[in-house]
């Protein structure tokens, strides 16, 4: 199939794969239907029940029990929710099951590891490994085939909200301590590389322009996500903010020639 064909089949599917992904809850709401009412609370009541039910890994789910959980499903028995996108064959696009996991899944009973600024001021790459291999396995016993880890941001100031949550301030031992998970999470799941890129601040995320010299990114910034890159992760995850005006979701400079031109990428974001 041609690029140009891809693309009008992807066009052609585009509402259905938002109803899939959101759940319809869209346009649900053009349409007046309030959360709620009894009908509605009492489907999202069965899928929040189908996603409590369910610990086999995607391929052996029915395909009533996938279609019940194409969006972020509510809490049931005490779960965060399970995140997860429609497949979509015609495009060669699987169903994916998402779930958090920088120190542990964050999903029904499973392990908390110390937090990765803890593990970091090990430096035992070995460790680390072993560590994501453990995430890796039991993601994948708690349904998901994808793990939001590792949390790449570069931590320049202690008072970062999420300061825990990455490898220290560093550039090359954070991509080594990153490559080692990375290499032990994907024995059982895909990973997911985060934040890209300059996320340095939290509760501003949504709206901050980081200003950055392209030097210093070349230099400072992203060296730790190529290490990343070249260990093989499945994914990137692209940062809420804007990096020199543009925001890092639709930034052609980081996500086309960067990280699909340059260090040739073959995941997704």
């Amino acid at each position: 199939m041609t690029p140009a064909e891809r693309l009008r089949l992807l066009a052609g599917d585009l509402d259905l794969y938002r109803d899939l992904l959101l759940g319809g809850r869209q346009r649900a709401r053009r349409r007046g239907v309030s959360p709620q009412r009894p009908g509605v609370a009492a489907q999202r009541d069965e899928q929040a029940q189908a996603v409590a039910q369910t610990s086999a890994p995607p391929a052996t789910r029915t395909p009533a029990q996938a279609a019940a959980e194409t969006s972020a499903l509510p809490p049931a028995r005490g779960f965060p929710p399970l995140w997860s996108a429609a497949a979509l064959p015609r495009l060669g696009l699987p169903g994916l099951f998402f779930v958090d996991g920088p120190r542990g899944v964050a999903r029904g009973v499973s392990t908390c590891f110390p937090v990765a600024i803890a593990r970091a001021a090990s430096f035992d790459y070995e460790l680390e490994e072993r560590i994501g291999e453990a995430i890796g396995r039991e993601a994948r016993a708690q349904g998901a085939n994808v793990c939001l880890a590792p949390c790449l941001n570069l931590l320049r100031h202690p008072g970062w909200g999420r300061a825990q949550e990455t490898y220290g301030e560093d550039s090359e031992h954070i991509g080594e301590m990153g490559a080692a998970f990375v290499r032990g999470l994907q024995r059982h799941a895909l990973g997911c590389a985060k934040h890209f890129a300059c996320n340095s601040i939290e509760e501003s995320r949504f709206k901050v322009d980081v200003r950055v010299d392209p030097a210093v990114l070349e230099s400072v910034y992203l060296p730790h996500f190529k290490r990343v890159v070249d260990e093989g992760v499945a994914a990137v995850m692209a940062a809420y903010n804007r990096v020199n005006g543009e925001w890092c979701a639709q930034n052609r400079y980081l996500l086309t020639t960067v990280l699909k031109e340059r260090w040739g990428f073959q995941g997704f974001v």
